[in-house]
C-alpha cells in the first residue's frame, strides 16, 4: 500500500499576480457540484477575483433547482446554471451548479470572502452534500489530493476510511471527499456445477448466455431509407429482466431434441440467484487500484501538517 500527497498550491502561486488575480483574465465562471447536495469549490488562487465558480454535489433535479436559489441570494452571484450527470459530476444523483459572479469592480467581496458564507449557507440545506467549490480555470479540481494505492480493494477502503477520519480533525481543511463510494446492489449467480455438468453446460457458456440476454449483443446494422445506419441489438425486453424471478426463468439452450426442437433448461435448474453488492467504481493508477482523497484548504496550510495523518501508512 502507498499514499501520495499532491497539491496545486505551488502551481497556483506561479499563475497568480501579487494581488491574487490572474493577469489577462477579465471574467470566469465558478463551478459547484452537488451529490444529493451542492459542492462549492475553492480556486487555485486563494484570493482570485475572477468572474465565476462552480459547485458539485449529489442531487435530484428538484433538489438541484431548490439549491440554486440560495446560491443566487447574494448579489455577487445572481446567475446560475445547474446540470446533472455531466462533467465531473457523473451519476444520476450528482449535479453541478455554475455560478456567474458580477465583475470585481461591482462588488466589495473577493473570492475567499464569498466562498465561506456560500459554503455555510449550502451546509444548512437538508438532503445534499457539498463536495467542492472551485473556479473553472482548474476544471473545478481541489488544491489537495491524496492517492492511496494497492492491490487489495478491501484494504484500500479500510485505509481510506481511517485517513479521512484523521483529515476531518485538521482545522481549515474543507470539502473533504473521496472516490470511495458505497457499494452498488447486484445479483450474484452461483452456478450449480454438478447439475450444469450433468446437462453438458459449462460456466462460460452460462455467462455468455446471460450477457446476451441481459446486456444485449450487436448482431449487425440496418440502413434506413434516409441513409442512416443503426445497430441491431438482440436483448430481452425490459419487462422480462426487471426482477430476480424473471431471471430464474431465463432459458438456456443445450442443443436440439431428436425432433429438431430446441432443448432448453431454465437458469434456476443450474444456478442460484442471491442479492449481493459490488464496487461502485474501481480506479487504477500505474497498474494499481487507487482510492483518491481530495480537499480544499482555507488559507494556507502546511503540507507537512496535512500529510501527517497519512504517515502511519
Amino acid at each position: 500500500m502507498g499514499t501520495t500527497v499532491r497539491t496545486n498550491q505551488d502551481r497556483a502561486r506561479t499563475s497568480c499576480s501579487p494581488d491574487g488575480t490572474r493577469p489577462g483574465v477579465a471574467r470566469r465562471l465558478t463551478l459547484a457540484a452537488v451529490a444529493l447536495g451542492l459542492v462549492a469549490g475553492l480556486g487555485a488562487c486563494s484570493s482570485s477575483d475572477d468572474g465565476g465558480s462552480t459547485a458539485k454535489a449529489t442531487t435530484t433535479t428538484k433538489v438541484t433547482t431548490s439549491t440554486s436559489r440560495p446560491v443566487r441570494e447574494r448579489p455577487e452571484g445572481p446567475y446560475t446554471l445547474a446540470t446533472t450527470n455531466t462533467g465531473q459530476a457523473q451519476g444520476k444523483i450528482y449535479a453541478q451548479i455554475y455560478i456567474r459572479r458580477v465583475d470585481r469592480q461591482e462588488r466589495t467581496l473577493n473570492q475567499d470572502q464569498l466562498t465561506g458564507p456560500r459554503r455555510e449557507r449550502l451546509a444548512r440545506i437538508p438532503g445534499i452534500t457539498v463536495t467542492n467549490i472551485g473556479v473553472l480555470d482548474l476544471g473545478g479540481s481541489k488544491s489537495i489530493q491524496f492517492s492511496v494505492q494497492g492491490s487489495d480493494l478491501a484494504e484500500l477502503e479500510r485505509l481510506a476510511t481511517q485517513i479521512m477520519a484523521r483529515l476531518r480533525d485538521i482545522p481549515g481543511l474543507v470539502d473533504l471527499d473521496s472516490t470511495l463510494k458505497p457499494d452498488k446492489p447486484t445479483l450474484a449467480v452461483d452456478v450449480k456445477r454438478d447439475a450444469a455438468a450433468d446437462l453438458g453446460l459449462k460456466v462460460d457458456a452460462i455467462a455468455r448466455s446471460l450477457r446476451t440476454l441481459l446486456a444485449g449483443v450487436s448482431v449487425g446494422n440496418w440502413r434506413a431509407a434516409d441513409g442512416e445506419s443503426y445497430d441491431v441489438r438482440v436483448q430481452l425486453a425490459p419487462e422480462s429482466r426487471s426482477a430476480a424471478g424473471d431471471l430464474q426463468q431465463l432459458p438456456l439452450v443445450l442443443g436440439s431434441q431428436p425432433d429438431g426442437s430446441a432443448r432448453v433448461v431454465r437458469l434456476s435448474q443450474v444456478a442460484e440467484l442471491r442479492p449481493s453488492t459490488g464496487p461502485n467504481q474501481i480506479n487504477r493508477r500505474d497498474m494499481n487500484r487507487e482510492v483518491n482523497i481530495d480537499a480544499n484548504a482555507l488559507g494556507r496550510l502546511s503540507l507537512i501538517h496535512i500529510s501527517e495523518p497519512t504517515r502511519p501508512y
